[in-house]
């Protein structure tokens, strides 16, 4: 399970490295997670930023107090479930992203929260699927639920899934919203990044109210409750 992640290169960047014209709402976090509007590309409008929900509700509930149950999705079951298909042929999207965090779990009641991210911080794509909701009120909203694979060999260690990263031909078909992905599954089931830097951070990290640059500073490694451990 992933539930935080970061995006913290400017503007600049993201249109360099993403080809974007319009970054209009885009603000940079630190601690990125489930209820929060975050930003994503579309894959029937790749060059312009969205704002959108992470939580993916309306096929389950109207109630939107549970979204923060529904922001995973394996990847595995995008693909073999029906109620999904849809999804991946029509409402695809990429969550902005340069380092994500995962928690290796130490014992029975101790979590160590971990760092992970490319060389010099460059930013990624992880895919996602998006929809659009109506609550009860009939106010409109946007959601993402993102797309989760096993880990690759060096994130195991430490959880047995990991956020699916897009780069290269990937990225490119999936924000393509001519690209067939059903197709060529193969792309997205073996998608991962084997070489990433990463080091133990803060338990801060677990409150939303947390969002700065310390949080992804390598710290040494302690539990939620910021207990030491020798574990690494």
């Amino acid at each position: 399970m992933c539930d935080r992640y970061s995006i913290t290169v400017s503007s600049d960047i993201i249109k360099r490295i993403f080809g974007v014209n319009d970054v209009d709402g885009f603000q940079p976090t630190y601690n990125a997670g489930p209820t929060q509007e975050l930003a994503v590309l579309l894959s029937t409008q790749p060059d312009t930023i969205q704002q959108m929900t992470w939580g993916l509700i309306s096929k389950w509930s109207n109630n939107k107090s549970i979204s923060p149950k529904l922001f995973n999705l394996p990847v595995q079951q995008a693909f073999e479930k029906k109620m999904y298909h849809r999804g991946l042929k029509e409402n695809r999207c990429v969550v902005l992203a340069d380092g994500f965090y995962l928690w290796k779990q130490i014992g029975k009641a101790k979590r160590v929260p971990y760092y992970f991210y490319q060389s010099e911080q460059k930013p990624f794509g992880i895919a996602a699927l998006w929809e659009s909701y109506e609550d009860m009120d009939g106010n409109p909203s946007n959601t993402f639920i993102m797309l989760t694979c096993p880990a690759s060999m060096q994130v195991a260690a430490y959880q047995e899934d990991m956020p699916l990263i897009l780069t290269g031909e990937a990225l490119k078909q999936w924000l393509n919203h001519e690209s067939e992905i059903d197709e060529n599954p193969d792309l997205y089931l073996n998608s991962k990044i084997e070489k990433l830097k990463f080091h133990p951070v803060s338990p801060l990290i677990s409150s939303l109210d947390n969002d700065h640059a310390g949080l992804i500073k390598a710290t040494l490694p302690s539990d939620q409750h910021g207990n030491y451990t020798l574990f690494n």
